[in-house]
C-alpha cells in the first residue's frame, strides 16, 4: 500500500499558540510546547519509538532522581545515546522533564518538574480531573532491546531487555 504522505514534501506543524500548551521554564534550546519532538537515535532504536499512545514524560536523568508522576515516565540517562546529541537537542540538563501529548507534540517542559506541575498540566489537555489521570508507569530507555512489553493502566510498564 502506498503512503498518502510523502515525508520529503511535508513539514511538521507546530502549535505554538495552542491553548493545550503548558509550562515552558525558559529553555534556550529544544522543542517548545506545541512543537513536534525531534527524532534522535538511541542505543537501540529511536526516541519516538519509546512513546506510548498516551501522555508521557521524558525524564532526562537516571531513575534514582526521577519524580513520581501521574503518567508514563521514560527515563533518559546521559548514556541513552552514543552520539551525545540527545541532551543538547532538547536543551536538557539532569532533571529536565518534557511532557508529551499522544500525537508526539510537546505539552510542557520544566527544568526541575514536580508531580504537581505535571498533574496540573494534564487536565487542561485532557479535559479530565487530575484524579482520573492514569497511574504512573515507568519505561527506562532501552540499552539494547527488541521487545517492549506494557502492563495494564494500573501497573508499571517495563522494557524487556535482551543481550543481543
Amino acid at each position: 500500500m502506498r503512503s498518502l504522505i510523502n515525508p520529503r514534501q511535508t513539514l511538521p506543524i507546530a502549535y505554538a499558540d495552542s491553548p493545550l500548551n503548558g509550562a515552558d521554564d525558559g529553555f534556550d534550546a529544544g522543542p517548545a510546547p506545541g512543537s513536534v519532538l525531534p527524532e534522535c537515535p538511541l542505543l537501540a532504536g529511536h526516541l519516538t519509538q519509546l512513546l506510548p499512545p498516551d501522555f508521557c514524560a521524558l525524564y532526562f536523568g537516571g531513575p534514582e532522581h526521577a519524580p513520581e508522576l501521574p503518567c508514563i515516565r521514560i527515563d533518559l540517562p546521559r548514556n541513552a545515546d552514543r552520539s551525545g546529541r540527545l541532551y543538547p537537542l532538547y536543551g536538557a540538563t539532569d532533571g529536565t522533564l518534557y511532557l508529551v501529548r499522544p500525537d508526539g507534540h510537546v505539552l510542557a517542559r520544566w527544568r526541575d518538574a514536580r508531580r504537581a506541575d505535571v498533574a496540573g498540566a494534564l487536565p487542561g489537555a485532557t479535559a479530565r480531573s487530575p484524579r482520573s489521570c492514569p497511574e504512573q508507569k515507568t519505561r527506562p530507555a532501552p540499552e539494547r532491546s527488541n521487545t517492549r512489553t506494557e502492563s495494564s493502566d494500573c501497573t508499571r510498564a517495563s522494557t524487556s531487555r535482551s543481550s543481543a
